[in-house]
């Protein structure tokens, strides 16, 4: 008998110590609630969509094969030899600033040759009919595309808190609705894009300048500009494959007013916006992958 008690000892100490530590316990059935929601529902890592055929991206993670013209009017800058104050139509960024923007990971390095890593593209575009010499405030605009696959619930910085940040003083962050009739479905219908008016102080002219810039985001290939519904989406237990990009677009420098910034970016953003789609996988491909996942 004291054989046998001595063998149970440490199974009694033990359940002992876990009554003594209801907390232990608690955490214990946590731990393994959560292991089999993980397992009934694949909570596993978010897989990578791949970009679609004819998408080139280099090895600094900059995204290339955007056409350098939109329609017959918006032409990529090409920097002027004689004009060291010109802009640069292609713009690198810092590898530095690459890593704030979760671009060009060691997962990036390992994606890349199979076509779904995250990418970038920045270009400086201008307007031909905007007047003689580009001498229009609306002469110039900056569009950026980040491109994010395989990630939960990664969100890119948007205007209105970047510019807040850099102490920029936001005035407004509302909804404009700008058509891109040549685009494929869904965008070929009216889009939503987010506006952010803001002024900085010039201190070299003592006055407020003002600008606006543009975005809106494509999730799984459907267009959204909320970045919190984006991050909800992204962290549902049930996607599987999924990607994000962020569409953003700007007039550089000033404007002379909102309204006629509106007017000048839905000129843009309908000769831009299907090049820019076409960079982007569609909404049925993304569902075919996980369809096909699905019947594995």
């Amino acid at each position: 008998m004291k054989a046998a008690a001595a063998k149970r000892s440490p199974l009694a100490a033990a359940w002992g110590w876990c009554r003594g530590n209801p907390h232990f316990l608690v955490a214990l059935v946590f731990l393994a609630a959560t292991a089999g929601t993980i397992r009934l529902f694949k909570w596993v890592e978010k897989l990578p969509v791949p970009w679609p055929e004819g998408v080139e991206v280099n090895e600094n993670f900059q995204m290339t094969s955007l056409p350098k013209k939109f329609g017959n009017r918006f032409v990529m800058v090409e920097k002027d030899p004689n004009n060291q104050k010109s802009f640069v139509g292609e713009r690198v960024i810092e590898e530095s600033v690459l890593k704030d923007l979760s671009i060009g990971t060691y997962l990036d390095e390992q994606r890349r040759p199979k076509r779904c890593s995250n990418w970038y593209v920045a270009r400086v575009y201008r307007d031909t009919e905007s007047g003689e010499n580009g001498t229009s405030l609306y002469s110039y605009w900056l569009l950026e595309v980040y491109y994010y696959t395989g990630v939960r619930d990664k969100v890119p910085h948007v205007p209105e808190r970047c510019l807040r940040a850099g102490g920029v003083e936001v005035l407004d962050s509302l909804t404009v609705e700008f058509t891109a009739p040549a685009a494929r479905p869904p965008w070929d219908e009216p889009i939503e894009f987010r506006r952010t008016h803001y002024g900085r102080f010039d201190r070299t002219r003592d006055t407020t300048i003002e600008g606006t810039e543009y975005y809106v985001f494509s999730l799984n290939g459907e267009p959204t500009n909320d970045w919190k519904n984006v991050r909800f989406k992204l962290s549902m237990p049930l996607v599987t494959y999924s990607y994000f990009a962020k569409i953003q677009f700007a007039p550089m420098g000033r404007i002379n007013s909102v309204a006629e910034a509106d007017r000048r970016a839905q000129e843009f953003i309908r000769e831009a916006l299907p090049e820019i789609i076409n960079t982007l996988p569609s909404a049925e491909y993304v569902e075919s992958l996980s369809r096909t996942k699905e019947d594995k």
